[in-house]
């Protein structure tokens, strides 16, 4: 009994305690490890999340915008006034570095949806939509008709223009079931303020008590307008000739730019990190029966009016890589390239796009091609 009790007293031997401790060292570490992938795992999540919220809200852009394309643009121009004395409508564009072959000033008639196929980063699609929607300011959408001196009031803040905004005046076609619309103007500008206090020049009110003009807000700040109708360039830029932060080498950000109303250059909004291709297809109601029957991978050499009355349907895909690099993860071989389009019938259109020419470490990448069929609302 009295050596039991001085075993206790004596408590652990040094072998025992070395034991003891070389057990836990081992289930630290252990934990350690769990605890890091864990780390790692939630940060490639919260990643991939983050991405997958951006190319959502870029969708979602993007789909508002093509739906207004051609929204509240012209069909016509004017040769003559109310007076009968011959008019002319000039006006500028777009400015410096946005490829050519887009512009419709000085006096051409714009065309509502444009693509640039192939002209873009790497190859990617350049696509311009002309709406008097697509402006980033608070009279961009907004609209009203006039049938008096002054324009009509919708008393919502949310539908009615400020005082001093920028508009433009369209008349709807005379006969029936016409598509045509006339832009309106004076012998020296296209664009009226709006005001609720004061007449609108004559060449914008009505000739008769039964004529009803429409206005479209353009601008909110601007003094005077360049162009009768807002722009927006999508397309895909390397911000100093450099991909952006954890994204593969030969990828850029998606962009929408602006055309400034006052100096013509672009304000550009970035969408979507680690884009690699843009590729943007066309449905055509060539044979005029109000159905789509025919594909095209750009509109350019369509006129004004056909673009707006044979344009059904616009369908975008977007090549981008879900989070950044992870090495834990290697994507199949058998996936290298990617079909950023569809087929129809023997002829593809779109690219297939070869993930290897992105960089050695392009397995090491979630990619995903987003998807979009959108019907423009504004077109005929």
């Amino acid at each position: 009994m009295q050596k039991l009790r001085e075993k206790r007293e004596k408590g652990f031997s040094l072998i025992e305690m070395l034991i003891v401790i070389a057990i836990l060292s081992i289930i630290v570490a252990m934990n350690m490890q769990t605890f890091q992938s864990l780390i790692r795992g939630s940060a490639t999540q919260a990643a991939i999340s983050s991405t997958q919220f951006e190319g959502a809200l870029t969708l979602e852009i993007l789909r508002t915008d093509i739906e207004a394309a051609g929204f509240g643009i012209a069909d016509e121009f004017p040769t003559q006034d109310i007076f009968g004395n011959p008019l002319a409508i000039n006006y500028s564009e777009a400015v410096d570095v946005v490829p050519a072959g887009f512009n419709d000033a000085p006096n051409g008639v714009p065309r509502a949806i444009l693509n640039g196929d192939g002209i873009g980063y790497n190859g990617s699609d350049y696509l311009v939509i002309k709406s008097t929607a697509v402006g980033e300011n608070s009279a961009s959408g907004k609209w009203t008709y006039i049938h008096s001196a002054r324009p009509h009031v919708w008393n919502d803040s949310n539908l009615d223009m400020d005082t001093g905004n920028r508009m433009i005046v369209l008349k709807p076609s005379q006969t029936i079931g016409g598509n045509s619309t006339l832009l309106l103007n004076t012998d020296s500008t296209f664009y009226p303020a709006y005001s609720t206090s004061t007449d609108l020049p004559t060449a914008y009110q009505p000739v008769t008590a039964n004529d009803r003009y429409v206005a479209y807000g353009v601008d909110e700040t601007a003094a005077t307008l360049r162009m009768p109708f807002n722009r927006a360039d999508y397309y895909i830029l390397q911000p100093g000739g450099n991909a952006p932060t954890n994204c593969s080498p030969k990828t850029g950000i998606l962009y929408k730019g602006v055309v400034n109303q006052a100096d013509g250059k672009l304000t550009l909004m970035p969408l979507l990190n680690c884009v690699a291709d843009l590729q943007v297809l066309f449905r055509l109601d060539a044979d005029g029966d109000g159905l789509p029957d025919t594909y095209s991978n750009s509109p350019n050499g369509m006129t004004a009016y056909n673009i707006k009355r044979q344009v059904k349907e616009v369908r975008v895909y977007i090549l981008a890589h879900e989070g950044g690099v992870d090495t834990s993860y290697q994507r199949d071989l058998a996936n290298q390239v990617v079909n950023v389009g569809e087929t129809v019938g023997a002829q593809f259109f779109g690219r297939q796009y070869d993930l290897s020419t992105t960089g050695a470490g392009w397995r090491n990448y979630r990619w995903k091609v987003y998807t979009m069929t959108v019907k423009p609302r504004s077109l005929f």
